[in-house]
């Protein structure tokens, strides 16, 4: 899609929509799912983007690799393996099949068991680490999925200004399909009457640029001073883990703090037993999968200036890996 595609003022729109959403506007727009930051324009520009993409997605076009991303139980996914990606989600009326239960009481929330039980554990190393160093500041999570534990986080830090972030995919492996507005109305609903929590934005932790309200221009001081990513690295392809480090170092003040929490392996020890299970079964689904180790995480991560702080034991043999931006680059 070329600029010139659209007539008029949205010829304007479309530029602007690749400013905020990192796409060049130039040759052709990358195969992407278009998220819920473009719902706000008119409906005339997402009819077009989307009879368009739907074009370009029926023909032969390279694909990269990998594609699928999971943070708070929720894969961020593109198409995997050989077939072209798909620039918008499989939009079926979402059902419950689609996500995580909703609650009774609320029908857009969505509920994770893992999440309610993990929360309280990763709000404790926040909570050691945050507020040491930091009195407030902006903290980007990534993949929010249902949109528990920024709520939980929020509420319990009131000092700090959260940004929750999506992409279009799947709640887990055994669910259809998701849209993002589904995703996203979760994330509203559970985080709508917190004053310290901003609407979600759409954010693929593999691109080399993020949503413009996070990922600065050069020359621009980064204003995040956190930032969380939990249960991604095991089943994403290797590139969203790099991206993740990238970005991390591209939108973290100095001094400030990256918590990637999930389960991972110790270089030189055996899995316990529950890991090694998990491990074979994510393997088994995708070769790209599976648990990464600790000191391969951190050697890719000194590679973007960021430096390990410690790594926490959590619960169900889970850690968290913090890591601190160093406040002067290496040379």
């Amino acid at each position: 899609l070329k600029p010139s595609t659209f007539e008029g003022p949205t010829s304007h729109r479309f530029l602007q929509i690749s400013r905020l959403l990192c796409i060049p506007a130039v040759q052709s727009l990358p195969l992407i799912h278009i998220t819920y930051e473009i719902s706000r324009w008119q409906d005339i520009m997402l009819n077009t983007l989307l009879r368009k993409s739907r074009a370009i997605s029926s023909r032969s076009m390279p694909t990269r690799a990998g594609g699928l991303m999971v943070g708070a139980g929720l894969i961020l996914s593109s198409a995997a393996s050989s077939s072209p990606r798909q620039a918008f989600c499989n939009s079926a009326p979402p059902g419950d099949s689609t996500g995580f239960p909703r609650d009774a009481s609320d029908s857009r929330k969505r509920i994770s068991p893992s999440n309610a039980r993990n929360k309280g554990p990763i709000l404790e190393v926040l909570n050691k680490y945050l507020p040491v160093r930091f009195s407030e500041g902006d903290v980007l999570e990534i993949a929010s999925g249902t949109g528990e534990h920024i709520t939980h986080f929020a509420t319990n830090l009131p000092q700090f200004t959260f940004q929750p972030s999506e992409y279009c995919g799947h709640a887990s492996p055994n669910h259809e399909a998701q849209s993002v507005e589904d995703i996203c109305e979760s994330i509203i609903a559970w985080t709508e009457k917190l004053p310290n929590v901003k609407r979600p934005i759409p954010l693929d932790a593999s691109a080399p640029c993020w949503h413009v309200s996070v990922d600065p221009p050069a020359g621009v001081p980064p204003k995040c001073v956190g930032m969380i990513a939990s249960n991604i690295a095991h089943i994403a392809p290797p590139e969203v883990l790099e991206g993740l480090l990238a970005g991390a170092s591209r939108i973290l003040q100095p001094a400030g703090l990256l918590f990637l929490y999930g389960p991972f392996a110790i270089e030189g020890k055996a899995l316990e037993d529950g890991n090694a299970s998990f491990d074979a079964k994510l393997k088994s689904k995708n070769k790209d999968w599976g648990l990464r180790p600790v000191g391969a995480v951190v050697r890719q991560a000194e590679l973007q200036g960021l430096q390990l702080i410690s790594v926490e034991e959590m619960p169900s043999d889970n850690k968290t890996i913090v890591f601190t931006k160093r406040r002067t680059a290496i040379l």
